[in-house]
């Protein structure tokens, strides 16, 4: 039954792209012909009306099943949102273990709140060939990203100790968004698991983790141009092969 599901889709899409993320498939046909987006189909919708793409397509993604995308000509980007993983009990340095992580402090919550939303920024307004608005409209969509389920593996800091090594400071869920600005109405949602490896000096954390979120950041705008991809925005009529000489319109 799969195999037939996916030889019928196949035989209606055209060219194949193949990059790091797995396959994105798009239409041929006019500007705002109905994409032809492969579901799993062995999973249900989502509360919100969402359905899990076939991973072969986009890992960890969920989509509306009539989403279209080519009317979109700008996006608008929301304030990015960072959410922490809550850490019960106290801190005590001889007990203390990182398997459920520590309690961020308010200081590290809003430095990394701040680079990541500064990060997101900047790489969201790369996705060309999009025009950025500063409001709503028929033509516009809302993109939002969002770092959930931090968790940090950096134990408070201790008086009289000058040097500590940490390892895997940071472990999130990076997640980004697709609205239409007119009803608001969820469109797609992409989720990716990450974080920072390594061991560090603690006081190399805030370079290191300002890198990393322009890292994640770099990740997600990745994943928002997959999704106009399967979405029949405006990257399906884009020389793919080179993207940034070939998408004006």
């Amino acid at each position: 039954m799969e195999s037939e599901f996916f030889s019928m889709i196949l035989e209606k899409l055209c060219p194949i792209l193949i990059n790091t993320l797995g396959i994105a498939f798009f239409c041929i046909g006019e500007a705002g012909s109905q994409p032809l987006i492969p579901l799993d189909p062995e999973t249900d919708s989502t509360r919100d009306g969402l359905y899990y793409v076939d991973p072969r397509v986009m890992d960890t993604t969920w989509v509306r099943p009539d989403l279209n995308l080519a009317k979109y000509t700008g996006i608008m980007i929301m304030p990015s949102i960072t959410s922490f993983r809550e850490v019960f009990g106290s801190y005590h340095p001889r007990t203390a273990s990182d398997t459920n992580g520590f309690r961020v402090s308010e200081i590290n919550k809003n430095r990394l709140r701040d680079y990541f939303g500064e990060a997101f920024h900047e790489f969201a307004s790369q996705l060309k060939p999009y025009e950025i608005a500063d409001g709503v409209g028929r033509n516009v969509l809302l993109v939002q990203g969002f770092l959930i389920d931090v968790v940090s593996r950096i134990p408070p800091e201790r008086r009289g100790s000058n040097r500590l090594l940490v390892r895997r400071p940071w472990e999130v869920t990076l997640m980004v968004e697709l609205r239409d600005s007119m009803s608001n109405q969820l469109l797609a949602r992409s989720v990716e698991k990450t974080g920072i490896r390594g061991s560090y000096d603690v006081t190399e954390l805030p370079e290191v983790t300002q890198w990393a979120t322009e890292n994640w950041s770099q990740a997600l705008l990745e994943r928002l141009q997959d999704l106009m991809v399967i979405g029949g925005g405006r990257w399906a009529n884009c020389d793919l092969r080179d993207r940034e000489n070939n998408c004006a319109f």
